[in-house]
């Protein structure tokens, strides 16, 4: 795991934890520093406009590592939420 942790600068052992399906992990319009390796499971990345429709950004499936890079390294308020579609760790 040391490319990881070359890779988005975290301590990996940080992100060894297991989330419970439809979780949300990281919610739109606050700072996060956080980026999650999907060791199993699935991640969805998508944010809710104005009007309630549902816009879905990316999946992060198995082996992905999924951060919202605009918050991670510019300190911005979260462009998506993050929920779980699969239990993952």
């Amino acid at each position: 795991m040391d490319f990881l942790r070359k890779i988005i600068g975290a301590d990996t052992k940080s992100l060894n934890k297991k989330f419970k399906k439809k979780e949300i992990i990281q919610k739109k319009g606050i700072v996060s520093k956080n980026a999650f390796y999907v060791k199993k499971g699935l991640i969805r990345s998508y944010s809710i406009d104005e009007k309630g429709k549902e816009h879905i950004f990316m999946f992060g499936t198995e082996e992905w590592i999924i951060a919202d890079i605009e918050s991670n390294v510019f300190i911005n308020l979260l462009n998506f939420t993050l929920t779980l579609l699969k239990i993952a760790r």
